[in-house]
Order: structure tokens, then C-alpha cells, then sequence
């Protein structure tokens, strides 16, 4: 980069990143179609990163780490989520350590004045292709499934998916596939 699009001059200048401090670390909870807990980190110099947590479980664990982050310096990332991942394993532990990765990085990309996907070596693509996971209704017919691919369509989507229970492929006493 050249001229006043350097690097240099997109450091957040109000920050001293060897002397940045984690000082906090909270959540809030968005609620829309489901609950989306928003974790923040926030700093002894007033920056603060985000992450998402997956739901409340990851959320309640996520908060179990606050004393091991407090006086932490955000910027050793590596460190702090070796530290975090001591105490857990996968699911319900993994998703509230993958929450404060996110808002670390969040927070070190505010420092740098990059953004996150920078951090983590750059865009990949222009676009990405969503899917609407798509809950399936209680005791559904085929007529349910087609009504649910309509709703999806009506909002642009153009894959969908549904999480199909074994019931729905058995007919009385025998299955309808296997």
C-alpha cells in the first residue's frame, strides 16, 4: 500500500497494543428467530471486539473463561485460546472458545484498522451462497415440505436445507429405506 492508504496510517492511534489489557467480557443476547448471545471483550483503552457465540450453551461457557482472559493482552491470541481450550473440548466448549477467537480478532482488526478476514489472510471471494436451514414441521406432509421450499424462495434463496428425522422414512412396520 502506498500513500495515506499505508497501514501505518490506518493504526488506531488512540491504542497502545503493548499495553492493551482485556478489562471485561460480557454478553448480550439478540433475539430474532433464534437466540444469538453477542460476546464483548472490552479493553483498558476503550477498544472492544465482538464475537458470536452459538446459542446459550456455548454463551455459559464462554463466560466460564472471563477469569482467565482478564489482564490478558488481546493481541497474544494464540496463547489465550490454548490457554481457553485447556479447560474444554468440542461442542458446547469448542462454540464459546470459537466466540472469543472471533471477538479477539474483532478487537486486534480495530486496533490495526483492518478487518477480520485480513487477519486471517485475506478476502477469498466476492460472494458467498447462503442456504436457509429450514426446520421441519412436527409430523409433516409432502405438501408441508413444498410450502416451506416456496417461503424460502419468496426470500431469494435458492438452496435450502431441512434436518430430517429417521421417522419421516417409515411407513408402520417397515422402514421405507434400509
Amino acid at each position: 500500500m502506498t500513500g495515506t492508504g499505508t497501514i501505518e496510517n490506518a493504526i488506531n492511534r488512540n491504542s497502545q497494543p503493548t499495553e492493551l489489557r482485556i478489562t471485561d467480557m460480557r454478553l448480550a443476547v439478540v433475539a430474532a428467530n433464534y437466540d444469538y448471545p453477542i460476546l464483548r471483550i472490552d479493553t483498558n483503552q476503550g477498544v472492544y471486539g465482538l464475537g458470536e457465540v452459538r446459542d446459550a450453551g456455548h454463551a455459559t461457557n464462554a463466560l466460564q473463561y472471563k477469569s482467565v482472559l482478564l489482564g490478558q493482552n488481546p493481541c497474544n491470541v494464540d496463547m489465550i485460546f490454548r490457554a481457553i481450550k485447556r479447560f474444554g473440548g468440542w461442542g458446547r466448549e469448542g462454540g464459546g472458545a470459537s466466540g472469543i477467537e472471533i471477538a479477539l480478532m474483532d478487537l486486534i482488526g480495530k486496533i490495526y484498522g483492518v478487518p477480520c478476514y485480513q487477519l486471517l489472510g485475506g478476502k477469498y471471494r466476492d460472494k458467498v451462497r447462503i442456504y436457509g436451514d429450514t426446520p421441519t414441521p412436527d409430523n409433516p406432509t409432502p405438501e408441508d415440505f413444498v410450502a416451506a421450499v416456496k417461503r424460502r424462495r419468496a426470500r431469494g434463496l435458492t438452496w435450502i436445507k431441512f434436518d430430517l428425522r429417521p421417522s419421516l422414512f417409515e411407513t408402520g412396520d417397515e422402514p421405507l429405506i434400509g
